[in-house]
């Protein structure tokens, strides 16, 4: 998991709690042949801002997951993809 790549003791709280918002909130995932795709709601505040944070995370020191999100009416979906040799770590990635 990326909480390993960080450098500094707050990046790696701001990813736990950005994480733990969004375990908490998500409502179905869908596999996809590279990657996975994760359902949020988009009526909390709370998840808008984890997302944002986590990807913004992923983005500045992630190492090779590509990790990125839209707006989808009253949904946030998460992208997650990446080679075959990371199914397991995007399939477990909210686990």
């Amino acid at each position: 998991m990326l909480i390993s790549a960080l450098s500094t003791p707050a990046d790696a709280d701001r990813f736990r709690q950005a994480h733990a918002v969004l375990q908490t909130h998500l409502l179905m995932t869908r596999d996809l042949p590279i990657g996975r795709d994760f359902l949020f709601p988009a009526d909390s505040t709370s998840v808008r801002a984890a997302i944002r944070e986590l990807t913004e995370i992923e983005h500045t020191h992630g190492r090779d997951l590509h990790v990125d999100y839209t707006q989808i009416n009253d949904y946030f979906l998460l992208r997650i993809i990446g080679d075959p040799a990371q199914r397991d770590e995007i399939e477990n990635y909210f686990k």
